[in-house]
């Protein structure tokens, strides 16, 4: 590997070379040709390691890719928990969308991760719990017509109401949460909505 970068070290997962590299005033920010920062590349490559070494570090955790996702994004889509209440101690910056128009709450929703949405509602950033997506779904809409159903879901859609989250909330075409609760079946969730 001639002349090796930052990024080359955290794609073959050597924490000592990025450590060295790091006192050596390597680029934190540097890109690839798709705008993935070493941190993106650590995230998306489950390193989760090196990942927090560079959140640590200082590495811009709300820097988008060419399709539009940010390490804080991926981290709370991917379900990692500890390294998104890491980074909850480094502004992420909730109105950062990603290609759907969704931000980290929605994808946490989306993805049924339960802990990952308590921690984000816990923190003290200030954001819009009702967001809507290009879709028109709120987070609230998004766990009920993208979740699995089941407990998870049940389980964020209490924490999601309990933020403040508006059960009456409808999308671009009309549809309430309560409406898309019973066309899935999801009478627990649908029970939910109607108190």
């Amino acid at each position: 590997m001639n002349n090796p970068s930052l990024m080359d070290f955290v794609r073959v997962h050597n924490i000592a070379a990025v450590r060295v590299a790091l006192q050596k005033s390597f680029e934190l920010e540097n890109v690839d040709a798709q705008l993935k920062t070493p941190l993106m590349i650590a995230i998306e490559n489950q390193d989760l390691e090196i990942a927090t070494f560079l959140v640590q570090a200082g590495a811009n955790i709300n820097a988008q890719d060419f399709s539009k996702n940010t390490p804080f994004i991926v981290a709370a889509a991917e379900g990692h928990l500890e390294l998104l209440q890491l980074m909850l101690r480094y502004s992420p910056d909730f109105q950062i969308f990603n290609r759907y128009g969704g931000n980290a709450l929605t994808s946490a929703c989306e993805r049924g991760h339960v802990e990952i949405v308590r921690s984000m509602l816990a923190s003290h950033f200030v954001f819009d719990i009702d967001h809507k997506d290009d879709f028109g779904w709120t987070p609230l809409m998004e766990t009920i017509i993208l979740g699995d159903g089941g407990e998870r879901s049940v389980e964020i859609c209490k924490l999601l109401l309990k933020a403040g989250a508006n059960p009456r909330a409808v999308d671009r075409d009309g549809k309430s949460c309560y409406e898309h609760a019973v066309r899935r079946h999801l009478e627990d969730i649908a029970l939910l909505l109607k108190r």
